[in-house]
């Protein structure tokens, strides 16, 4: 399947934006690939394969440049790299966040209205984790995540 004139202009145009080249030539070139070779994809279909190594090539962030060449969609790389934070973030660094919010008025009512603890059974009640010390600091607004002061009297 081949892509209208258009469309291989729009594409050459953003690689070399993206790259600061002045030709398709050098980008070829400075992949290890034959000129004609990357003209004839832009022709075509460019590959994944061919865009992520000029990507890595020019340190160009790769999902950003497959929203812009129409791979995926900014909904799909948003819900990637949204996942993907939230997965590797700490409880403290979610609770921090989750603090920001509600002191700047930002946070839903979700996090903000009180919780119906007659809605819970006993038995939930009784498997809840309590809050540790670090889980105070943060409410109190203390950006300390870890226990390395003694803050108790002697």
């Amino acid at each position: 399947m081949h892509q209208d004139e258009g469309v291989e202009d729009e594409l050459k145009t953003l690689l070399l934006t993206a790259t600061g080249e002045r030709s398709t030539r050098a980008i070829a070139l400075r992949i290890g690939m034959e000129p004609s070779t990357l003209n004839r994809q832009l022709r075509a279909d460019l590959p994944v394969r061919t865009l992520v190594t000029i990507c890595r090539a020019y340190g160009i962030a790769v999902v950003p440049m497959f929203v812009e060449v129409g791979y995926i969609t900014a909904e799909e790389a948003r819900e990637g790299t949204l996942a993907a934070a939230l997965g590797q973030a700490s409880d403290a660094e979610l609770m921090h966040e989750t603090l920001k919010r509600v002191q700047a008025g930002k946070a839903s009512p979700t996090i903000t209205d009180p919780v119906d603890v007659g809605r819970l059974t006993d038995d939930e009640l009784r498997h809840m984790p309590l809050p540790t010390k670090a889980d105070m600091s943060l409410a109190a607004g203390d950006d300390r995540t870890t226990d390395d002061e003694d803050t108790s009297t002697p």
